[in-house]
């Protein structure tokens, strides 16, 4: 388990699974801590494919990390104070997405996974989530997607960030999280938004190939505060 703190901290536990535990977890050995960054650290993503995973702080540094040595790599550093608000990596090529914060809107940026920067772009609009798609390369161009705080899904190519699709919502909802399946058949997207009276009001909303055949339902399992009354449930379109 990878944790990162207020004060720039990354923390490592290493767990096993047991079934007599409430969490199914179990931490094994001692904690092992990696200096780097120098302020809060928001987000962590890891690519076991390349193993390696990144990092990223509110004072828009990212940095990269040898996931089998658990040691420091190489460091990303753009949009200076700028905080870094949305993080992805490639599983398929390693390359690096992640978005920054601007005075209006988002900066998005590509990185080689040897911190090479490819291009970027500016988005009028607050990048909230970033994904890859792991298509077979070489048969197919992947994508990055992210999601906005406007309800909008957009494509982007992963080879020059060119704009490929928006896939609207309908309601004005904030996109939080998104993940494709295995396969790349589906795309699932987590919405949040205020409902009158009801505080916040969540969904998980689901697209999947046209013409695909599913023999059975996907399989959805939610984790939840279970201070906080919920309705699960799934759209499909």
């Amino acid at each position: 388990m990878f944790f990162g703190s207020s004060a720039g901290l990354i923390t490592i536990y290493k767990t096993d699974y047991n079934s007599k535990k409430y969490c199914d977890i179990d931490v094994v050995g001692d904690k092992l801590c990696l200096y780097g960054h120098t302020a809060q650290v928001s987000l962590l993503h890891v690519c076991k494919p390349f193993s390696i995973f990144v990092s990223a702080s509110q004072d828009g540094m990212c940095i990269i990390w040898d996931l089998n040595r658990l040691s420091y790599v190489q460091s990303i550093e753009c949009d200076k104070g700028k905080p870094v608000v949305a993080l992805t990596v490639s599983d398929t090529l390693g390359d690096i997405a992640f978005a920054s914060e601007t005075d209006i809107g988002s900066r998005l940026h590509l990185y080689t996974i040897n911190a090479k920067p490819v291009t970027a772009l500016s988005c009028p609009e607050v990048i909230c989530c970033l994904t890859y798609s792991t298509a077979p390369e070489g048969r197919s161009v992947n994508t990055i997607v992210g999601g906005l705080d406007n309800g909008v899904i957009r494509f982007w190519s992963s080879w020059d960030l060119m704009t490929i699709r928006d896939i609207k919502i309908g309601s004005p909802r904030r996109v939080t999280s998104l993940t494709f399946s295995y396969d790349c058949q589906q795309l699932f997207a987590l919405t949040s938004g205020r409902t009158r009276g009801q505080g916040h009001d969540s969904q998980v909303v689901m697209w999947e190939k046209q013409g695909s055949v599913r023999t059975r339902p996907p399989n959805f399992v939610t984790y939840a505060d279970s201070r906080v009354p919920t309705r699960s449930g799934i759209i499909i379109v």
